[in-house]
């Protein structure tokens, strides 16, 4: 969505609060996941993991990450979005349960995940 707002709305875009944190994983990543779990049943049947990289980034670094990456130097407008009731200012997960049951983890980082996702979205959006 960020991609998609900068790529239409070249001078400023409106966001919400900027301060908790996330992790981000490529859908690729995800998938081979999911086919290393159905791979190997007898290692894995019976537990619960987590997917995801150790690498939560504050949303306000993650949208400078992709303005940097796209060239785009429009204006956030931040918090103008009102803010959800229970938000959770950190989310983060690990693979590491999984690296270890199956040898998973993830192979592409974030940011070759941004430039990757940009170059999806100027494809589409023309």
């Amino acid at each position: 969505m960020l991609c998609t707002n900068a790529l239409k709305n070249p001078n400023e875009i409106n966001l919400g609060y900027g301060e908790p944190y996330r992790n981000f994983i490529w859908i690729e990543d995800l998938l081979k996941a999911w086919i290393g779990v159905i791979e190997n049943p007898n290692k894995v049947a019976g537990e619960i993991y987590c997917l995801g990289p150790d690498n939560a980034i504050k949303i306000k670094d993650y949208v400078q990450l992709i303005a940097d990456k796209m060239g785009w130097t429009g204006t956030v407008n931040w918090n103008t979005k009102k803010e959800r009731p229970g938000e959770i200012y950190l989310l983060n997960s690990t693979g590491k349960k999984l690296e270890d049951a199956i040898g998973w983890k993830p192979k592409k980082n974030l940011e070759n995940g941004v430039v990757n996702t940009i170059n999806i979205w100027k494809k589409l959006i023309k």
